[in-house]
């Protein structure tokens, strides 16, 4: 995964500003290998998106990349994180979709506003059934879908 995606980062590690760019991250993330492959190619991914959206966000490669339908993968990998009990990269993939800049029609098109609400409740329910308060990863989901909901006011 990395070898794939060495082109197409700049020197700080985050996207070239190319639409196309965009679209074959998405590629790479929605790629089958990937798609069951080991969480530290996932995290490479994640980070690049994350470092792309930073001070100087990238703005043509990560709407390529949201256009090319990059959350759905993202949602599916949430999920598989949950299930696995994978804390840190359940938290990364929680972050990466907080730092995207996506609109509610986004969010709605790819469904992940469903999947993320799935999984916050599952993990919840877990965590009540073993007698455990809300941990650090629900303020994560919470704070997520507040940034959500408040850039669906402002759409």
């Amino acid at each position: 995964v990395e070898m794939r995606l060495l082109p197409l980062l700049d020197d700080g590690g985050a996207l070239v500003d190319r639409a196309d760019g965009g679209a074959q991250l998405q590629g790479l993330v929605a790629s089958a290998r990937l798609e069951k492959g080991p969480a530290l190619g996932k995290a490479v991914l994640l980070v690049a998106l994350r470092r792309s959206c930073g001070a100087a966000p990238r703005r043509a490669a990560l709407r390529g990349f949201l256009h090319a339908g990059g959350l759905r993968p993202l949602g599916a990998w949430l999920e598989a994180a949950d299930q696995a009990e994978d804390l840190p990269l359940l938290r990364l993939v929680i972050d990466a979709l907080g730092d995207l800049p996506v609109t509610a029609r986004v969010i709605r098109a790819s469904e992940v506003g469903k999947t993320v609400k799935r999984v916050r409740t599952a993990r919840r329910e877990r965590l009540e059934a073993k007698g455990s308060p809300p941990d650090a990863v629900d303020g994560l989901f919470r704070d997520l879908m507040a940034r959500w909901y408040w850039s669906r006011v402002v759409d």
